[in-house]
């Protein structure tokens, strides 16, 4: 085990990509890429790429209380879309991505869920929110919205986004150090 957000973000990724209920729920699943430069490519969806899911880092910044408990956090923010503006769609999306990365096992007959088993602790899922959003023609998400009016005569599809925070801690213990 280590902790690595390289490995964190590589288990949460296996967890969707495995999971049953998710292996083939999202069409397309936008994963972390590096152009080279070592600048992250943030990919947004087009309509044909729906239901679409992109997991990327957000912060790892861990506080004083938390260093002397020997725990790092590793904040990932999770943005799903999902066809038309349909609450219901983005919400089972949701909790279909939740159930993935709290219970996915990579021995289906073990204990221990996969990001416990890399991390040594469970993930914490954060606040969600939903927005109703535009995407573009030609890619891309406009997300220029004012009380559900969209600037700029914006042509294209309404979809729902979702994005929620996804901590996961790793155990830094010196005892256990050979873990992380």
């Amino acid at each position: 085990m280590s902790f690595l957000p390289v490995d964190a973000l590589k288990a949460v990724w296996e967890c969707i990509d495995k999971y049953d209920k998710t292996a083939e729920y999202f069409t397309t699943k936008f994963k972390l890429m590096d152009d080279g430069s070592g600048r992250p490519i943030r990919a947004e969806p087009s309509i044909s790429d729906l239901p679409a899911i992109r997991v990327e880092p957000s912060e790892l910044n861990p506080e004083w209380w938390l260093n002397q408990m020997q725990k790092v956090p590793f904040v990932m923010r999770v943005t799903i879309w999902t066809a038309h503006w349909n609450v219901l769609k983005a919400m089972q999306a949701l909790e279909l991505t939740n159930e993935a990365i709290w219970r996915y096992r990579k021995n289906s007959t073990g204990t221990i869920t996969l990001i416990k088993d890399v991390t040594d602790y469970y993930p914490v899922s954060g606040n969600a929110t939903w927005k109703r959003v535009t995407l573009n023609q030609n890619g891309g998400v406009n997300r220029q919205e004012v009380m559900g009016v969209q600037f700029g005569g914006a042509t294209g599809h309404e979809v729902m986004e979702t994005e929620y925070m996804l901590s996961v801690y790793c155990n830094r213990n010196p005892l256990t150090y050979a873990n992380c």
